[in-house]
């Protein structure tokens, strides 16, 4: 039923290893049922399995026209050996000292009091990773030269300056053409 069978066409190499060791792989009698796939006898990379009366020719042409298929590796179970974290003490609440000296460790059980320290989570670190940006972003604001913060400055003068012309409207006609061109769209003052 199943056999290894060289293809009429020549192969080519394997397109992973480069070796010639390839076969065509045809299972099954001649017919709807038969299935072809091609294999590299080195590195075990295959090409994708057909099924039908034409299945290694099918074959044969996507070994030649399409990548090869690497097997997937097994998964290897890691074992982790657990070290025990010794107490930090003296960030410990002394109640919590005191009750630990009180009460037998076979009576202790754990409650949520005032000195319940949370493991870190997945949360904590993404809150410290962004707490470290913010703090980058913040020195590099405050490396900002002194002239762009001077140009800053003025431009907030000059805005404000221009909302207090509008609301008391002492606009003259120079300044209302001026304003009308660089604020005509803006909804907080609206032209006289």
């Amino acid at each position: 039923m199943s056999a290894v069978e060289a293809p009429a066409v020549a192969l080519p190499p394997c397109g992973n290893c480069g070796s010639d060791e390839v076969r065509m792989r045809a299972r099954g009698s001649s017919g709807s049922r038969r299935t072809a796939q091609v294999v590299c006898a080195r590195c075990s990379a295959r090409g994708e399995l057909h099924v039908g009366a034409d299945a290694e020719e099918r074959a044969c042409r996507a070994w030649t026209h399409r990548p090869v298929y690497m097997p997937v590796p097994t998964a290897v179970r890691v074992v982790q050996n657990r070290v025990p974290v010794p107490e930090p003490t003296l960030e410990r609440d002394p109640l919590e000292l005191i009750a630990r000296m009180l009460v037998g460790g076979s009576f202790r059980e754990p409650s949520d009091g005032r000195s319940t320290m949370p493991p870190l989570t997945a949360a904590a670190d993404t809150m410290a990773t962004i707490g470290a940006k913010h703090e980058k972003d913040r020195a590099a604001a405050e490396a900002v030269p002194a002239a762009v913060v001077a140009e800053l400055r003025a431009g907030t003068v000059r805005l404000r300056h221009d909302l207090a012309t509008c609301h008391t409207g002492r606009l003259t006609s120079g300044a209302l053409s001026t304003w009308h061109e660089t604020r005509a769209s803006s909804p907080v003052c609206t032209a006289p």
